[in-house]
């Protein structure tokens, strides 16, 4: 998928009349008023002439602040975009990595600001000496240092990231600014925006598993060509230690459960089967040896007669396999369903504040400072680093907590997306779409009132408790309108979920929320009601009349052939 401008295609067009008429001999059906119009549509396309857009995220980038050259680079980088599947990632000693195959196996290296890999690079650089920015090098040594532009890899892998990263407060309809090292500079520093996303949460939507903890047995990240060429600085030399420590093989692995799922959303819709009921018994995480390891073997990816069974362990271990089952699978079916993948986020975002939580309980307890552990059915999140570990200062180098604040954070940003995908769209919405955004918030809406307790210390209740700070102190024009105002324009897909919503009633009232909210849910409810009964009365009429319509077209067909008439079935 090419990004063709409108000032391309106009160039285009005029280029081929060119061809077909002669400036001497004009074309006696072309208007004055045509001509008017083709010199403003002219004027209109210059303005969007560095306007390109991602094939895959469909974000669009303003490249008019990038040399010509480097312009004609991005272009052709979107025009035949890398058929890349990430791997797995990982926060250590200040630095994401996110390892991902294309051929060969990349990594690719977000530092913090100040410090070693400051400017996202990527291992590529080894053979192409491609990781500059663009632009941003004297004309002088441009020939010598055959720089070149962010790579490919760069480009995909930090589109990705603005895709998730920006999407709760910027509008994905209007271009983002690309900036000379190859990412939007509506995300500010790439690390500090990943650290206050975090990175389990990226990870997940990007279908990508995290190493949790370097000390533990992990995924290869081959680092073969992870280094910068032409710098002999001191931050280089411990680059071995790391790379062997990286490299070093893996004697089992452990999916993650989130991809035990989407393995099961994938073989569930090809079989046309409801993830819920399709195959019960392959609802665990297997278990298996790799190549090399010692000992007794604990299974393998082929499963002897059963070839669903074998699929399932494929999809989990193999991530070039599982991208391309992805990328077939259309958008409606639950593996690519964009409101199921923000309901599995709600998941992912409230289990790390119970998580936070339960290791806050656990450290007060024993009288030590916190060390984070996650709860065995998510990975757990990556460690903060320390100062004595890479001499930057700590809050530089960690991601935030995982607080009341960051979680609300991110389910307000999840119904921002949710708002903006079904409200502000050119083509009608899809009844599945309906349905789907609506289970997503009421789920969202549900998670927020079962947690009406504090999870951990602060000033006001508001900081402490995630319900306090969405739902029940929230002053009017704060926190009163919160999913149900979305929920409220769509009360035929609402009327799906009445007896969830009418159980978070009852809690409500019990939690003694926001008066004026809990009157607003009543509402929706009795709208849901309304809505559940209109549907009702037109299905039923126009089963009636289907049965009628039916009924007289039999009598016909009878009346026409008398021996159905004799003999009538």
């Amino acid at each position: 998928m090419a990004p063709t401008t409108r000032a391309q295609r106009h160039r285009n067009s005029q280029s081929d009349s060119s061809t077909k008429s002669n400036p001497d001999h004009p074309n006696p059906h072309v208007s004055s008023q045509d001509l008017r119009s083709v010199e403003m549509e002219a004027e209109e396309g210059d303005t969007d002439d560095c306007i390109v857009q991602s094939p895959t995220t469909k974000l669009r980038y303003d490249i008019s602040g990038l040399p010509s050259d480097a312009q004609s680079r991005v272009e052709d980088a979107f025009r035949e975009p890398p058929q890349i599947a990430l791997h797995h990632c990982r926060l250590r000693d200040g630095v994401y990595a996110f390892q991902m195959t294309e051929l060969v196996p990349h990594s690719i290296r977000i530092g913090h600001p100040g410090g070693r890999h400051s400017v996202p690079s990527c291992s590529c650089a080894a053979e192409s000496n491609s990781n500059k920015p663009l632009g941003d090098v004297d004309p002088a040594t441009r020939g010598e240092m055959g720089v070149k532009s962010p790579c490919r890899h760069l480009l995909w892998l930090l589109d990705h990231v603005a895709k998730q990263t920006t999407a709760y407060e910027h509008n994905q309809n209007e271009p983002l600014t690309l900036n000379t090292k190859g990412y939007a500079e509506e995300i500010g520093d790439p690390f500090q925006e990943i650290s206050r996303f975090h990175l389990d949460v990226l990870a997940d939507s990007l279908h990508c598993n995290v190493v949790p903890d370097p000390s533990t047995p992990s995924p290869t990240f081959d680092n073969s060509r992870d280094h910068d060429t032409g710098s002999n600085s001191d931050d280089d030399e411990g680059d071995d230690d790391e790379d062997h420590e990286e490299e070093e093989e893996e004697e089992s692995k452990i999916p993650s459960p989130l991809r035990v799922l989407e393995a099961r959303e994938v073989l569930s819709s090809v079989a046309e089967v409801p993830v819920e009921d399709w195959r019960i018994d392959l609802s665990a995480p297997p278990r298996w040896r790799g190549k090399g390891s010692r000992g007794r073997k604990h299974g393998s990816l082929i499963r002897r007669g059963d070839l669903e069974a074998t699929l399932f362990r494929m999809l989990i271990s193999n991530d070039n396999l599982f991208h391309s089952f992805l990328s077939q699978l259309p958008e409606r079916k639950p593996v690519n369903d964009p409101f199921r993948k923000l309901g599995q986020r709600v998941d992912r975002v409230v289990a790390d504040l119970e998580a936070y939580s339960a290791a806050l309980l656990t450290s007060s307890a024993s009288g030590t400072s916190s060390s984070f552990t996650a709860p065995t059915i998510l990975p757990p999140v990556p460690q903060p680093m320390t100062s004595s570990q890479t001499g930057a200062k700590v809050d530089e180098l960690s991601e935030t907590p995982n607080t009341v604040e960051w979680a609300a954070g991110h389910l307000q940003g999840i119904v921002r997306i949710i708002d903006t995908a079904i409200f502000t769209r050119d083509e009608p919405i899809k009844d599945w779409e309906q349905t789907s955004a609506v289970q997503t918030l009421v789920h969202l809406l549900g998670a927020v009132i079962n947690r009406n307790k504090e999870f951990h210390p602060g000033n006001s209740s508001r900081d402490r408790n995630l319900f306090s700070r969405l739902i029940g102190d929230s002053p009017p024009g704060q926190g009163e309108d919160f999913v149900i105002y979305q929920l409220s324009l769509l009360p035929t897909a609402c009327s799906m979920f009445l007896d969830p919503l009418q159980d978070m009633l009852v809690k409500l009232v019990d939690h003694k929320a926001y008066p004026r909210y809990i009157d607003k849910v009543k509402d929706l409810i009795a709208r849901c009601k309304g809505g559940s009964r209109r549907a009702s009365t037109v299905a039923a009429s126009q089963s009636g009349s289907s049965a009628r319509a039916g009924s007289k077209r039999r009598s016909q067909t009878i009346e026409r052939d008398p021996k159905r008439q004799r003999h009538p079935r």
